[in-house]
């Protein structure tokens, strides 16, 4: 169920608000893990280092979010 759908079953009152209430509280749950990972890359890897690693971690978190649930 892409989120379109899900907010189309929230608005009419289907079975689909609980699924679509849970990704929102997955969502603010683990927007505080991906932050914190970023934030202290560059203690663990060296600064020089971190600006590329970066964004190879936002690029695969990209990647992860497009790709949807499976």
């Amino acid at each position: 169920m892409s989120v379109w759908q899900g907010s189309l079953g929230m608005a009419s009152g289907s079975p689909a608000r609980p699924t679509v209430i849970a990704f929102v509280v997955l969502g603010g749950a683990l927007a505080g893990v991906f932050t914190a990972l970023i934030t202290l890359t560059p203690g663990r890897i060296g600064e020089r280092r971190a600006q590329h690693v970066i964004a190879w971690q936002v690029g695969a978190a990209a990647a992860g979010g497009a790709s949807g649930p499976v």
